[in-house]
């Protein structure tokens, strides 16, 4: 190893120059286009199994759940519909609940938009 912190600093920068200089010259464009391909074919070998497996899962549980309920919905056409003040104090009642655990639990949920909310004092 090299003891000179300024000969070992010369040493990365004349690296550095060489490497740059090769890209430059498009020297090491198809040696990092091959790499990234081997890479590529590795991560979809990999991947291929677990994504199909999953697949498999879903169109299961689709076939078994999903389709009798679409099927029984289609039957007898009901339509559900929420009404707009039910989605109005559902994101109320979830917003107070993340409010109070932030304040009470100290996470720190609403700390990237501290202006919209008002720091809320509790007991304890």
């Amino acid at each position: 190893m090299i003891d000179n912190a300024y000969v070992r600093l010369l040493y990365i920068f004349a690296g550095t120059c060489f490497v740059t200089y090769w890209f430059y010259l498009r020297l090491l464009n198809p040696f990092i286009d091959s790499a990234l391909a081997i890479v590529k074919c590795a991560l979809y070998v990999l991947l291929m199994f677990f994504f199909g497996c999953v697949g498999k899962v879903y169109m299961v549980i689709k076939k078994i759940i999903g389709d009798p309920i679409r099927n029984v919905l289609q039957r007898i056409h009901i339509r559900i519909h929420i009404p707009l003040v039910m989605k109005v104090i559902v994101y109320y009642l979830v917003g107070f609940g993340i409010f109070v655990l932030d304040h009470l639990y100290g996470t720190k949920i609403y700390e990237a938009d501290e202006t919209t909310f008002y720091h809320v004092v509790f007991q304890g």
